[in-house]
């Protein structure tokens, strides 16, 4: 999916609650609302729901990515150091609204990574951390390097969807 998700499901947010975000960044989701299950999720382990190929909230067809997925694509667009490359945040930023964080991207790819303020680049997927966390990709607030890292599952953030 070549932008962030935009479907609007109980507790998904638009940044600031202004509409006009939505349209630019896409909606805002908690970790458990992105995967379609109980909010409860967010504060315990669910992971047994968790799926192959895991739907969420994603349209039919198409579901959230989960580390392979991730990680195949990171290593696609920066095969010189793997998934976690210092140059694979440069080739999926778009191309303008980054000037204050780490310079624009070339969008390679077409994959045009927004700079959502607040969060950045911030994109769930289907792994738990532990009761509290999930992990994320693609968090390059500031820099070109793409990485993986966990948060609260509680925070909003953005959802792009893989075709099955």
């Amino acid at each position: 999916m070549a932008e962030n998700l935009n479907y609007e499901v109980e507790n998904s947010f638009c940044l600031d609650d202004d509409p006009a975000n939505c349209d630019k960044y896409g909606r805002q989701y908690s970790w458990a609302i992105a995967m379609a299950l109980p909010i409860s999720c967010n504060n315990s382990s669910c992971s047994s729901s968790i799926s192959a190929r895991h739907k969420g909230i994603c349209p039919s067809g198409w579901h959230i990515p989960g580390y392979m997925e991730w990680d195949k694509l990171m290593r696609y667009v920066d095969p010189s150091i793997g998934s976690y490359g210092t140059t694979a945040a440069k080739y999926l930023k778009a191309t303008s609204g980054w000037e204050s964080d780490g310079g624009n991207g070339i969008d390679n790819y077409g994959f045009s990574a927004l700079n959502v303020p607040k969060t950045g680049a911030s994109y769930w997927r289907t792994n738990e951390y532990n009761n509290t966390c999930a992990y994320g990709q693609i968090r390059y607030y500031g820099s070109e390097k793409a990485s993986l890292w966990y948060d609260y599952k509680r925070y909003l953030w953005s959802v792009r969807c893989l075709q099955d």
